[in-house]
């Protein structure tokens, strides 16, 4: 899944803000039942590779990506896995980040 997002604050406020962002999602209400932890960050450059697991009851699954972020975007590439899929409609996901990621900007 691909989300990009403008912003008009500057590559180093921005990253700033995605590391934020990166940590709430440990306390961020997810549909379903679904809670998120474990996760890592490692900036390259403009690219901060992350990675965590959301788990619901006994069921887990690792989701990793990549946020990009040029001089005019912030560009989120992530992989979600068919389980957590199945739990929660990836179209509610991409809303969720979607919102989350206006929110960054603003």
């Amino acid at each position: 899944m691909r989300i990009e997002q403008s912003h008009s604050l500057g590559k180093e406020e921005v990253k700033k803000r995605s590391d934020g962002l990166a940590e709430s999602l440990v306390n961020m209400p997810i549909p379903g039942g679904v809670s998120v932890g474990d996760i890592s960050r490692q900036w390259h450059d403009d690219t901060m590779d992350f990675a965590f697991r959301v788990s619901k009851g006994f069921f887990g699954a690792d989701i990793k990506g990549q946020v990009n972020v040029t001089d005019t975007n912030v560009i989120l590439d992530i992989k979600v896995p068919p389980i957590v899929s199945s739990f929660v409609d990836e179209d509610k996901i991409r809303s969720v980040i979607q919102t989350r990621m206006s929110e960054l900007v603003k």
